[in-house]
């Protein structure tokens, strides 16, 4: 998994191709990385198998990305209180927000997310601890999850279809 960020965002990626130049920086007070690699005036293209490509930027893609409309951020929570609390906010600071969505998480957890306005973005980092959410990037899997299932629906607990299965099979076995 490689860290990419670009324009103040930060994207998880499988991997990363580029054929620019490109130069170093050391960070070698920072405990999670000792260094980063740079590339100037660059395009970012992440694939449907979540690669990374850099290309170089283009006057056609500089004028096309400067053209977009403001978009809605995708917010992440680990816990329902969080959540809640984050929503009550919005309804009170008079904030657009989108529904509560429950995404799966590992061995049955799961995770809470909505859509804000990137224009009210600031407004809830300066009342929340940075650390109580984090976007949702579009090429993660849960970004995708969210947008098939509506408001306040409970995901499938994928670990009981599981062991479900298993049973049916041994019962088969033993009918044998």
């Amino acid at each position: 998994m490689w860290v990419v960020k670009t324009k103040g965002e930060t994207y998880y990626v499988h991997h990363v191709s580029s054929d620019m130049p490109w130069s170093t920086k050391e960070t070698p007070n920072n405990n999670s990385t000792k260094g980063s690699i740079k590339f100037k005036r660059c395009h970012l293209v992440i694939d449907d198998n979540n690669d990374a490509t850099i290309k170089p930027l283009t006057m056609s893609d500089a004028i096309r990305l400067k053209k977009t409309e403001p978009k809605k951020i995708r917010l992440i929570m680990d816990y329902r209180k969080q959540i809640d609390e984050f929503v009550e906010y919005c309804d009170e600071q008079e904030i657009w927000h989108d529904g509560v969505h429950i995404l799966p998480g590992s061995c049955g957890s799961r995770f809470y997310a909505t859509d804000i306005k990137e224009d009210d973005l600031l407004l809830t980092r300066m009342r929340f601890p940075p650390k109580m959410f984090r976007e949702l990037m579009p090429n993660e899997y849960l970004y995708a999850y969210y947008d098939k299932v509506g408001p306040d629906v409970e995901p499938p607990d994928y670990d009981d279809d599981y062991y479900d299965d298993d049973e049916d099979e041994d019962d088969d076995e033993d009918a044998a």
